[in-house]
């Protein structure tokens, strides 16, 4: 497909789907992405809005050489910077460029070999959250217990646990709805939304129960 893309002169569409197909098979050397890939993430970041617009094409081939960097560099070290690389990509994938299933590709990579590391809260954070806004809540309920067992001091733990509640309300399941508002209030008691909870509980009890 990526072949026939450049064969028709379609070069754009030809580097993104290469880039897409890299990231959803998650051919990651994660050890090394930062240096070989670090000029084209500074080719994506330099450009504001409005150039991006005109200037999709050498967006896409940026961000194709990162992603064909992983498998180039395996024997150059990158300690550290690999996991920030990885999330700056998925940030691209996620905000610039819509691709949801890119970014969670990069997202669970990170989140797979930097476990326990300020860089994998906040993609764990990220998966939650694009679960949550595709509306796969039964999946945005598991990320969001996910996140708080792993990250249970997190500054964002009260919202993960709120959140929590508030997709068992979209899918329905009062009763869980109403016990993870009660979480909240118990382990967060001077969190923000405690109020907000309350009201929750009181109105799942009047009209769903």
């Amino acid at each position: 497909h990526i072949e026939s893309l450049r064969r028709g002169g379609a070069y754009e569409e030809a580097d993104y789907a290469e880039a897409g197909a890299a990231a959803a098979r998650q051919i990651f050397n994660v050890s090394n992405v930062a240096l070989a890939a670090g000029g084209a993430f500074q080719v994506v970041e330099a450009l504001t809005a409005a150039q991006l617009a005109n200037r999709q094409d050498k967006i896409n081939a940026a961000l194709r050489r990162a992603v064909s960097a992983y498998d180039e560099t395996s024997r150059v070290p990158a300690g550290d910077k690999a996991g920030d690389a990885l999330l700056r990509m998925a940030t691209i994938y996620d905000e610039r460029l819509k691709d949801p299933n890119a970014a969670m590709a990069a997202w669970l990579e990170i989140v797979r070999q930097f476990s326990g590391t300020a860089v994998a809260e906040n993609a764990s954070w990220r998966i939650a959250q694009s679960y949550e806004r595709e509306g796969e809540h039964a999946k945005a309920i598991e990320a969001y217990k996910a996140f708080l067992r792993n990250y249970r001091r997190s500054s964002k733990a009260s919202d993960a646990q709120f959140a929590i509640a508030e997709n068992y309300e979209h899918l329905g399941q009062w009763v869980n709805a109403m016990d993870a508002y009660t979480n909240y209030i118990n382990n967060f008691p001077k969190g923000p939304m405690v109020q907000k909870a309350r009201e929750q509980i009181n109105w799942i009890k009047a009209y769903r129960l």
